[in-house]
């Protein structure tokens, strides 16, 4: 499988334009991280592997709740994770945890 930050930006726009559910998009970033473990994972350009993960693991529990019926990330929250991942113009940050290389 292999994600590159137009993959990524498409589904934070889906999600944001309620195309699909934020249960979709874990189910996505879901299926990345399961391909990342048996290796069959690349993230492009290499040189924003970082963001993309980062991005891909925010998306991975975008749909669990701090109370019933709300959401623990609001759309706002959303945005800057989008543009925090998507956008070359966005300062680079390290993310947490392991990056695959």
């Amino acid at each position: 499988m292999q994600v590159d930050k137009d993959d990524l930006r498409k589904v934070f726009h889906d999600l944001l334009n309620n195309f699909i559910s934020r249960e979709a998009a874990d189910r996505w970033a879901h299926s990345v991280m399961q391909a990342f473990e048996v290796g069959m994972l690349t993230l492009v350009p290499s040189s924003e592997q970082e963001r993309i993960w980062e991005g891909i693991m925010f998306l991975y529990g975008i749909d669990l709740q701090d109370e019933p019926c709300k959401y623990m990330f609001s759309d706002d929250d959303i945005r800057a994770a989008m543009l925090k991942c998507c956008d070359s113009s966005a300062p680079q940050t390290k993310a947490g945890g392991q990056i695959p290389s």
